[in-house]
C-alpha cells in the first residue's frame, strides 16, 4: 500500500469513527469499501479487518455511552438475540429473491425511516424502552425483521437498527445510538470469530486503522454531547435518506440496463 493510500484510508476511517460516535451507525457500510478500494486489501481479508475495526470502535463507543447513561440493556439484548435468529433465517433464503429486488426494498425502508425521523419532534411511540407493558413483542419482532433483512442482504443493517430502536423501543436518539453500538459490537465480533483463523493479519496497519477509527469515535461522541437532539436527528435522517436514494437509484439503473448489482451495498 502506498503512503498516499494509507493516509487517505486513515482519514476515511477517522470519519467512520465520527459517524459511529455521533449517530451509532455508518460503520460497516463504509469501512469495507475503504479497505478494499483505497487500502487495497483483498476482499476476504478486508471483511475480517472491517469487523475488527467496526467492532472495536463500536465497543469503545458503547462503553462511553453506557457511562453517560445513554444505553438500554433490555433493548440491546432483545434486538441482538432476535436479530441473530432472524439473520440465520434470512441467510437461508438469500437466493430465493433477486438481489436488486431486495436492495430496492432496503432502499425504500431507509427512505421511510429517514422521513419519519426527520419529521418526528418526539420519541415516535412515547415508550421508555422494551418494557413488557410498552411492547416487548414489538421489539422482538422488529429485531427479528432486521435480522432477516441483514441475512438477506449481507450488510450490517445499522441504518435500520437505529430507527427501529426509536420507533419500537421508544428510545431517545442518544440512547438509541449507544444501544445500537452495543448491538453492532456483538454482531461484529460474532462474525469475526468465524473468520479469525483465516485472517492474514498485518498487525501494524490494522492497529493504525483501529486507532484512527477510535480517535474518530471519541471526537464523534464529544460532538454528539454538544449538539442538540434536533440537529442529531436531522443529520442522521439526512444521511439515511441520501443512502436510501442512492441504493434505489443504483438498482433502478441496473434494472433498466439489465444488469444485476452487487449483493453488497
Amino acid at each position: 500500500m502506498s503512503m498516499p493510500h494509507f493516509i487517505i484510508s486513515l482519514t476515511l476511517l477517522f470519519a467512520v469513527g465520527v459517524s459511529l460516535g455521533m449517530f451509532g451507525s455508518g460503520g460497516s457500510i463504509i469501512t469495507l469499501p475503504v479497505l478494499v478500494g483505497v487500502a487495497g486489501m483483498p476482499a476476504h481479508q478486508a471483511v475480517g479487518a472491517s469487523l475488527l475495526v467496526v467492532g472495536g470502535t463500536s465497543g469503545l463507543g458503547w462503553y462511553l455511552n453506557m457511562r453517560r447513561g445513554f444505553f438500554d440493556f433490555k433493548a440491546a439484548v432483545i434486538f441482538s438475540a432476535s436479530g441473530l435468529c432472524g439473520a440465520w433465517l434470512g441467510g437461508t433464503f438469500t437466493h430465493a429473491v433477486p438481489d436488486r429486488i431486495l436492495l430496492l426494498v432496503f432502499g425504500a425502508l431507509m427512505m421511510v425511516a429517514g422521513l419519519r425521523i426527520m419529521r418526528a419532534t418526539h420519541p415516535i411511540n412515547g415508550s421508555k424502552g422494551c418494557s413488557l407493558a410498552g411492547g416487548c413483542l414489538k421489539c422482538i419482532l422488529a429485531g427479528f425483521g432486521i435480522g432477516v433483512l441483514t441475512g438477506f442482504l449481507g450488510v450490517g443493517g445499522e441504518f435500520i437498527i437505529m430507527p427501529a430502536l426509536v420507533w419500537f423501543a421508544g428510545l431517545e436518539l442518544r440512547t438509541a445510538a449507544g444501544t445500537s453500538l452495543a448491538i453492532i459490537t456483538f454482531n461484529a465480533f460474532g462474525g469475526l470469530l468465524g473468520q479469525f483463523r483465516d485472517m492474514n493479519w498485518n498487525a501494524p496497519v490494522l492497529c493504525a486503522f483501529l486507532l484512527f477509527a477510535m480517535v474518530g469515535m471519541l471526537f464523534g461522541v464529544w460532538l454528539a454531547a454538544r449538539c442538540s437532539v434536533f440537529l442529531l436527528r436531522r443529520g442522521f435522517a439526512s444521511i439515511v435518506l441520501c443512502l436510501g436514494i442512492a441504493v434505489i437509484g443504483w438498482n433502478l439503473f441496473a434494472l433498466v440496463n439489465g444488469r444485476c448489482p452487487s449483493n453488497h451495498l
